[in-house]
């Protein structure tokens, strides 16, 4: 899933996995670049107690009036910063974990043969790692809370919604069997809050597999919606795509033999939605794919560094909306 970045240098990986106990169709295992101590979970914030107020006693005097010692005042010590609990029906933070812990979500329309999950994908596991944990409901109710140590240039991770569109032969759907696929999103990163630490690195974005008969997953395509401190694998192109449902635009970065090929959104966005059919006949139109279909659409965030603290990656809003054309399963 990855084109990092001035600050993470890997270029691409491998396409997402089904969780484990999970319906639908499989997709393949992620490429992983290095593999070193997998993350612990994160641990529960401390419950908090007052400190109990003494009885207040009465002190003798040699004089007839009697002088009452005032009690310290109770104080309450407030716990730390933590996810909310209690919320979400599913969480994991095993490495390869995901949501729901058997059969698929159900709150996405992407056709006839999706599969629908939200994954943990550390991909990439290293010891700069410390800590993640996925908390969902739903496609379009989840969370992350993950800890990657200040310094590090490396996507670890990307935890996602993730689609699975391969059709029963294990191959991608066709464009042409879509009659439109649309998307939208509502996420929060710490950055979005003026949270981020010094040395806070990762971004929200849309990765997609596309193939064509018998070459599954052949090209991944990121279309970027909010990013800190990040920039694409390969070069600015000096082209844009401009969204025709929105007006938005965004800029096209594009590496060796256009994989990944980046759209970069103008200005970072917490919430929007993206025409995808829009954007892949752009793509074939200016020559950066000859692919003919859709293997998977995900979105959620690759994670290069917190600063070496607990953070909170969020998305309260997704949609994917396919329609099929007549006649057509999609």
């Amino acid at each position: 899933m990855l084109a990092v970045a001035a600050g993470c240098g890997v270029v691409a990986c491998g396409p997402l996995t089904v969780p484990p106990n999970a319906s639908g169709t499989p997709s393949p295992v992620h490429t992983t670049r290095t593999a070193t101590t997998p993350p612990t979970p994160v641990t529960p914030p401390p419950t908090h107690t007052a400190t109990p107020t003494p009885t207040m006693t009465a002190t003798p005097s040699p004089s007839p009036t009697m002088t009452v010692t005032p009690p310290p005042t109770a104080t309450m010590t407030p716990p730390p910063a933590s996810p909310p609990t209690g919320s979400y029906s599913c969480s994991t933070s095993d490495q390869q974990g995901g949501c729901p812990s058997a059969g698929a979500y159900t709150d996405v329309n992407a056709g006839t043969y999706q599969a629908a999950h939200v994954v943990q994908d550390i991909w990439n596991p290293a010891s700069a790692l410390t800590s993640q944990a996925l908390s969902a409901s739903s496609m379009s109710q989840w969370q992350v809370r993950a800890t990657v140590a200040s310094g590090n240039t490396a996507v670890l991770s990307y935890p996602d919604a993730q689609d699975t569109l391969t059709d029963p032969t294990n191959n991608p759907v066709a464009f042409g069997n879509f009659a439109s696929v649309k998307s939208s999103y509502a996420a929060q990163m710490p950055s979005d809050a003026g949270l981020a630490g010094s040395s806070d690195d990762y971004e929200a974005a849309y990765d997609i597999w596309l193939g064509h008969q018998g070459a599954d997953y052949a090209q991944e395509i990121m279309v970027w919606t909010d990013t800190r401190n990040q920039r694409p694998a390969g070069d600015d192109t000096g082209h844009a795509w401009t969204d025709p449902s929105t007006g938005v635009a965004y800029e096209a970065w594009d590496s060796s033999g256009h994989n990944p090929v980046s759209l970069v959104r103008q200005g970072n966005a917490t919430s929007g939605s993206v025409d995808l059919g829009s954007l892949f006949t752009w793509l074939r139109s200016n020559g950066y794919t000859t692919q003919t279909g859709i293997n998977q659409v995900d979105y959620g965030f690759e994670l290069c560094s917190t600063s070496g603290r607990a953070e909170t990656f969020t998305v309260t809003a997704y949609t994917l909306d396919a329609t099929c054309t007549s006649g057509s399963s999609c």
